[in-house]
């Protein structure tokens, strides 16, 4: 309903709880990355940990291989040496045999020996010589060492040395078999975990002993052939390299850690597999600690982070609630300054207004009705009528103010406010109305109802420069929920709700927010002040009822107004008795600090049947009332005097000297608790400058009549 160009408003909303979930939320990243990246070196270190153990048991077992191996060579190469060597090669199996036994048998690491001739054929034999074969046709007798395997149950490694004559010729071979059973020993002695598999496995590929003895033989070298029992013979190999070879062996398809170490001058290698659960399992344990120490930092990183998040939002609010009520505050007291410069001006103005029209209304009854004066008198009280609405409307300013309330309808009021409207309308805008028979009715001041009305409907009009439609509707509605709203709050229960929709320019949001403080306007000077919708906020406000808005640029507004409704009950008009009553004689105090006050009021009372006595001073007037308390049958008194008493003070004082005698209040401006003291010192009526002829007749008649 407002137009023109909104003013610029800047919105600022806080990012700092948005900037702190970030920073948490990377945070936790980080330490799960951290964490991340030392399982990672944690899993490294693990294998490579694990290899060197399993390398150190290899090379331990390859180095006493070696040995063992070493501690045969010497009595083979002595045997070789002998001077009866060539007789013994080529003599009979007899002697050959004693040679043998004397030499070799006496050795605890040979398990079984044998002599072979120059031909190939078995001369001698210690133990079980099953395995030593036929020779015949093998030209390899001169080399030192060879390996053979019958079975894999039964293997060995044999050693070879060949057997010459004085002369140098060739006479044969000594062989001597070194079992591996020490490798199971040793590993049990070592107490090596029965999950690692450790095998000796020759050069051609085949397994010549395994620990445990159960494991399979599941990988060997390609092109290797395990079965094969032809013997042969190779020089022995000199530092060959150790490696390390992942593969699976020995454990069906579970993964392994391998390391394979080579016997120092002898064609085996020392095989030892470690399975990867073994190699992982302090890895696992440690990983398990680790998850769960991060899970912990991370759930309480989450938590802190929640709790600073939602404090962060809590403070968030207050400070916006903060800032709202500053806002309340500094319109509150822009309310009271101008309230404060209203209520000090409204009381000499009544005053003066009060006189002109009480001198108008006794000039008007002196008047005969064909008298010409009559019409300029009778608008002379009407623009005092008009000066006397326009004080009221400044009045709306001051929160403290009172009001009169009483029981309403809106209906008529809307249509009377229509009506106005109509004679000033454009021809392009359309009004339209619709009212209820039934409305309840609400308890409030029909003048700054019709006041608030005229200005919404006022201020719709203005905002449709071009033509367009005013729907006004008046309806009875149900509140289920308390609700906020532009101005108040609307409450659970039954309301009375006048809407005001027009087709006009609209408002932006940031009008919107705005339009109810005082001098905010976007109208031309000419136009209007800014404080039309601030006077009908303090209205609506101080009739515990509420205002929304709903507005879009280009669309159109609609105000909705919400009264309170109140139980419809039959007022007896106890003021239609009293209209036409009259007074008999009946002696009125009057005390008022103003002399041309008493003065006008003195001669109303008179033109009405009564008999005034008039007093400026009111503790002169109390005195009279003491020295003659019968003599009085009612005290009207202003409210605020220049003495040090108040109306409501004589009123209290008066009481105590005679506590049946009516008294009435006179006053230029009502405060909030002006209604609460006098009913507290006995005051019947309270009466607003400037007063009425037709007022004093019927509240007199009233209080006179209870009396």
């Amino acid at each position: 309903m407002f137009h023109g160009s909104p003013v610029p408003t800047v919105i600022v909303v806080s990012a700092l709880p948005r900037n702190v979930i970030l920073a948490g939320v990377t945070l936790i990243l980080a330490i799960i990355a951290v964490h991340l990246y030392e399982a990672r070196q944690n899993y490294r270190n693990a294998l490579a940990r694990s290899e060197a153990a399993v390398r150190s048991l290899g090379v331990v077992l390859a180095d006493e291989t070696a040995r063992r191996f070493q501690e045969v060579e010497p009595a083979l190469a002595e045997f070789s040496m002998s001077a009866d060597t060539p007789s013994v090669a080529a003599g009979t199996q007899l002697s050959a045999q004693g040679s043998l036994r004397d030499r070799v048998a006496h050795m605890p690491l040979i398990r079984s020996a044998a002599i072979v001739g120059a031909d190939g054929r078995l001369r001698a034999s210690i133990g079980d010589a099953q395995w030593v074969g036929d020779w015949s046709g093998n030209d390899a007798f001169l080399h030192a060492a060879h390996t053979t395997r019958e079975s894999p149950d039964t293997g060995g490694v044999a050693l070879s040395r060949g057997l010459f004559g004085h002369d140098g010729a060739f006479s044969g071979i000594i062989v001597a078999r070194v079992e591996l059973d020490y490798v199971g020993r040793l590993c049990t002695a070592l107490n090596v975990a029965p999950d690692v598999v450790v095998r000796v496995v020759r050069d051609d590929g085949a397994v010549l002993s395994r620990f445990p003895t159960a494991v399979a033989d599941d990988v060997h070298d390609a092109g290797a052939d395990h079965r094969s029992s032809r013997p042969t013979m190779g020089q022995p190999t000199m530092g060959q390299p150790k490696g390390v070879l992942k593969a699976s062996f020995g454990a069906g398809d579970e993964r392994t850690t391998v390391v394979r170490s080579p016997v120092p001058r002898y064609p085996l290698t020392i095989e030892v597999a470690a399975p990867m659960t073994r190699v992982l399992a302090n890895w696992r344990n440690d990983e398990l600690s680790g998850v769960a120490r991060t899970s912990a930092i991370v759930l309480f990183t989450a938590i802190l982070l929640a709790a600073l998040v939602a404090a962060l939002r809590q403070q968030e609010r207050s400070d916006r609630r903060r800032r709202r009520l500053e806002k309340q505050w500094r319109q509150t007291v822009q309310a009271e300054s101008l309230g404060m410069f209203a209520a000090s001006i409204t009381h000499d103005f009544n005053n003066v207004l009060g006189a002109i029209v009480g001198y108008g209304e006794l000039a008007l009854d002196e008047l005969p009705e064909d008298s010409p004066a009559r019409i300029q008198i009778q608008r002379l009280l009407t623009a005092s009528d008009r000066a006397r609405e326009l004080v009221r409307r400044v009045l709306t300013f001051d929160l403290r103010r009172g009001t009169r309330n009483a029981h309403l309808d809106i209906g008529p009021i809307t249509r009377e406010v229509l009506d106005q409207i109509r004679a000033t309308l454009p021809a392009q805008i359309a009004i339209r109305l619709q009212d209820s028979e039934a409305l309840q009715p609400i308890r409030g001041d029909a003048t700054e109802v019709h006041q608030v009305v005229m200005n919404i409907c006022s201020n719709a009009v203005r905002a449709m420069p071009a033509g367009g439609n005013l729907a006004v509707t008046v309806e009875n509605v149900v509140i289920h929920r308390r609700q906020s709203a532009s101005v108040g709050e609307l409450t659970p229960g039954q309301w009375v709700r006048l809407s005001i929709t027009d087709s006009g320019v609209g408002m932006s949001p940031a009008l919107l927010a705005m339009i109810f403080e005082p001098f905010s306007s976007t109208k031309d000077v000419e136009h209007g002040t800014g404080i039309g919708l601030a006077v009908v906020k303090n209205i609506v406000g101080s009739m515990r009822g509420a205002i929304t808005v709903a507005s879009e640029v280009g669309v159109g507004s609609t105000f909705s107004l919400y009264w309170p409704a109140v139980a419809r009950e039959e007022i007896a008009d106890a003021n239609a008795a009293a209209v036409a009553a009259r007074g008999s004689g009946q002696i009125i105090m009057i005390v008022d600090d103003d002399l041309a006050l008493v003065e006008i009021t003195e001669e109303l009372l008179a033109a009405l049947g009564y008999e005034p006595v008039g007093f400026t001073d009111p503790a002169r007037a109390l005195e009279a009332l003491r020295e003659n308390p019968s003599g009085y049958d009612a005290l009207i008194s202003d409210q605020q005097m220049s003495t040090t008493m108040r109306g409501t003070d004589l009123a209290r004082a008066a009481r105590t000297v005679c506590t049946d005698l009516p008294i009435v209040l006179i006053t230029g401006h009502r405060d909030a608790h002006l209604k609460a003291r006098a009913e507290a010192a006995g005051v019947r009526e309270i009466l607003d400058k400037p007063l009425r002829s037709e007022q004093l007749r019927e509240v007199l008649a009233r209080i006179l009549a209870a009396r």
